[in-house]
């Protein structure tokens, strides 16, 4: 048997998932004769038959139905992996906007931020500080991204988070806007303090 072709293996996995030679040339534009060669050549490698023809319908044989799972597990580790590979990609630059009310932003955010900036130096953080319902209209006015805030906040179209590591004589909330997707580096300080939930 010869080595695995990763290439041949996509192939095949989008003819399986198609049922349908011409359907899978389409979505990986290729020609269906090129497509049915590379097939050929991915049973012959493998020496099985992963295909059979019933009437005008492609079914995979036994060992065919074994291959595609194993192409599901592969090509979801893949997509998994170039996710990660985006996320990572996504802290090499960027910007990110936190506001804070006076007492998170004077004593707890300049080490949290200073920690995130010697893990991400290529990410451009600035920090904006003023009373509870300034920080909250900002956020609200999509100004800021992510606001750490002393006071109790009943807004329905915030996330509200409570943050007990960074609870000194009051709790501290972490906000930031429900309908709005967080930024990579935006996940990546709350995942310090507090994941998304």
């Amino acid at each position: 048997m010869a080595p695995l072709n990763l290439n041949h293996l996509r192939i095949f996995y989008a003819v399986a998932k198609a049922q349908s030679f011409s359907k899978a040339a389409e979505e990986l534009f290729v020609s269906q004769p090129s497509l049915s060669v590379q097939i050929k050549r991915f049973e012959q490698d493998l020496e099985v038959k992963l295909f059979h023809q019933v009437g005008r319908q492609i079914v995979l044989t036994d060992i065919g139905e074994k291959v595609f799972l194993y192409a599901q597990k592969v090509f979801s580790v893949v997509d998994e992996l170039e996710h990660h590979l985006q996320a990572y990609k996504g802290l090499n630059q960027g910007r990110l906007v936190v506001g804070a009310s006076t007492t998170p932003g004077t004593y707890m955010l300049p080490k949290i931020l200073g920690q995130f900036k010697r893990n991400f130096p290529a990410i451009e953080v600035t920090l904006e500080i003023g009373n509870s319902k300034e920080i909250e209209e900002k956020i609200l006015n999509h100004q800021l991204e992510v606001a750490f805030v002393g006071e109790d906040v009943i807004e329905e179209r915030l996330h509200i988070v409570q943050v007990p590591e960074l609870m000194i004589s009051r709790s501290i909330n972490v906000i930031y806007l429900k309908d709005v997707a967080l930024s990579v580096p935006a996940v990546a300080l709350l995942d310090k303090k507090c994941p998304p939930q």
